[in-house]
């Protein structure tokens, strides 16, 4: 754990390749490693003998990644598409309206006032009286636009009494109306809203009229009401539009800006609001479909996955949209561990589509044969690496090697094993010992390869041996910087 005030630590190439085997990711040095090993990934590319070793196996990564994500993805929810996470906001949104009206209506029936009391209705009254007298100097024009339906209301209630049971019924009705946004072909919504404020402040009056317990009773359910009307008119209809026509892609999508960065408080306030709305399977499919969504370039159709937008979708969500999507727990430490190892993937496969500007010196220093001058420049396993590949059949199997699981292994844990050299200023000479024979392991276990192993562990022991760069500077980490070491060398047995 990360004490207060302290910078986090960045994992090593061995933590990163320990977390990517977590999901069965088969990465290449160069997916956990530093400058040194994407420049033996480009290189390895451009060479005819080794070019397609590397293409299939950065293939084959990319399949795996996607089912990787689904995978992660899977955690939070049942899996969906964007659109299915549409569905799932918009299913939520009309659930909770029907709950909450429901919910709404037993508390107005728990309102002690015997049902046949007699209501007071002076502002229903007189609210549809100014609905519909609305035009007073053209009676013809009056009565075109008119609302018939809001004059009979006016003409029924004008000429009887109503009940207290059934002003509640009356206004349950209009409430109703207005959440789901059922009206009919020529009643205002807007009308309708003040209609249903009018029957609510004689409701109110008549339980005023019966007593104190009953207008705190009045009172406790109006409270209940109108805070749910807010989210109606929040969440509710930004998720479904406010005449209830908004598509599913279109809720979708209304959720991904939301979690961009750089949003008010006002924003992530909706988007927890949303939460709040949902049951938490439907919550559990935006958070899917989120994350299955993240890595696909804008435009793209069917399935494809670019690690570099992934990273960017995460990058552009503000910590608080973070917190509210996926949480704080075990399966969000699970996310960031995931987006951890693409993070190294994007960084690598970044350096595919650059003009080559860095990695350049490695190619021309590969087609003149000349792996051990830049060799010598990296140290530890790149530059051994290098060093050793000085012919046509050499590269193919370096690449064999390169795309090989249990070298890339080795690789990371014997570039552990140097940094913690460098940070001493010692090799251990019984960790060096074991990393020797691991590489005996290896090429005796995979004779294909068995050359450029034994060619680099020979590389390795001498390097040591003969005096050449301590452990500081041939323990680069991945990242390019040193670790800060003491100024001794000390020998090791092979």
């Amino acid at each position: 754990m990360t004490r207060r005030g302290a910078a986090p630590v960045t994992p090593g190439s061995a933590q990163r390749y320990a977390n990517a085997q977590k999901f069965d990711l088969p990465v290449s040095p160069a997916d956990v490693g530093g400058r040194g090993s994407r420049i033996i990934e480009r290189n390895l590319e451009t060479q005819p003998a080794s070019a397609a070793f590397i293409e299939d196996a950065r293939l084959g990564l990319g399949q795996q990644l996607e089912r990787a994500t689904g995978e992660v993805a899977d955690t939070f929810g049942r899996p969906t598409t964007q659109r299915g996470m549409g569905e799932a906001l918009q299913k939520g949104a009309k659930g909770w309206a029907d709950d909450f009206f429901a919910k709404s209506a037993k508390n107005y029936e728990a309102i002690p006032i015997a049902p046949e009391v007699e209501a007071i209705t002076g502002s229903t009254v007189g609210k549809l009286q100014d609905l519909t007298g609305r035009i007073t100097s053209n009676p013809e024009l009056a009565a075109m636009v008119q609302d018939k339906r809001l004059a009979g209301y006016l003409q029924a209630i004008d000429r009887g009494k109503l009940s207290w049971a059934d002003m509640k019924s009356f206004r349950t009705r209009i409430g109703e109306e207005l959440g789901e946004q059922m009206f009919g072909e020529k009643t205002l919504k807007t009308d309708l809203k003040a209609l249903y404020g009018a029957l609510s402040d004689d409701m109110e009056m008549t339980a005023l009229r019966e007593g104190t317990a009953a207008h705190n009773a009045f009172k406790k359910a109006n409270s209940f009401h109108a805070q749910g009307s807010r989210r109606i008119d929040d969440a509710v209809s930004t998720l479904l539009g406010k005449d209830g026509d908004k598509s599913p892609e279109a809720a979708a999508a209304l959720v991904q800006r939301i979690v961009k960065g750089d949003k008010a408080s006002s924003d992530l306030k909706l988007l927890a609001q949303v939460r709040k709305t949902l049951q938490p399977d439907e919550w559990g499919k935006v958070s899917n479909a989120l994350i299955r969504v993240a890595g696909r370039p804008a435009g793209s159709t069917g399935r494809g996955f670019d690690p570099g937008v992934f990273m960017r979708t995460f990058a552009d969500m503000s910590p608080g949209a973070k917190n509210i999507l996926f949480g704080k727990g075990e399966l969000r430490a699970n996310l960031d561990n995931f987006l951890g190892v693409v993070d190294g993937i994007a960084k690598n496969a970044a350096t595919r589509n650059t003009s080559n500007t860095a990695m350049a010196t490695g190619s021309n220093l590969a087609s003149q044969g000349l792996f051990a001058g830049l060799g010598a420049t990296l140290g530890g396993i790149p530059g051994a690496l290098f060093a050793v590949g000085l012919n046509h059949g050499a590269q193919a199997g370096m690449a064999k090697l390169w795309t090989s699981p249990s070298f890339v292994r080795m690789f990371t844990g014997y570039t552990k094993m140097l940094n913690a050299a460098a940070r001493s200023g010692n090799v251990n000479p019984q960790a060096h010992s074991n990393q020797m024979a691991a590489f005996s392991r290896l090429a005796a276990s995979r004779p294909e390869i068995g050359m450029e192993v034994r060619a680099m562990q020979q590389r390795l022991i001498d390097t040591f041996e003969n005096g050449g760069a301590g452990p500081q500077s041939l323990a680069a980490e991945p990242d390019g910087t040193q670790p800060t070491a003491k100024p001794t060398t000390t020998e090791v047995p092979r």
